[in-house]
């Protein structure tokens, strides 16, 4: 998707997605491209989230997140592990879906 948003004639030739030259309009306003909200559990989703994505939408501290006092400080360690910004983007789907 990065590459469709960004790019005049974006190609892409990858293990599981794969398209020729092509051109797409209208591009996003957002620049350089909309964010990306990796969502799920923490463990996988949180991995997920650092190598693609801006920012996590967590599921549910009954399917494996835990509380945000649990989870913040993994995330934040994970995030400089990886070269990233560790104030990462969050979210909860739990808390949200109570309201």
């Amino acid at each position: 998707m990065k590459e469709i948003w960004t790019k005049d004639k974006p190609e892409h030739h990858g293990e599981f997605v794969s398209f020729p030259p092509m051109m797409t309009w209208p591009k996003p306003s957002q620049k350089p491209h909309p964010p990306i909200i990796v969502g799920g559990a923490f463990r996988l989703a949180a991995r997920r989230a650092i190598r693609y994505g801006d920012g996590i939408l967590l599921a549910a501290p009954s399917a494996g997140s835990g509380s945000p006092e649990e989870f913040m400080p993994r995330l934040r360690q994970m995030a400089e592990k990886a070269g990233r910004d560790p104030q990462i983007g969050v979210g909860d789907v739990g808390r949200r879906a109570r309201g």
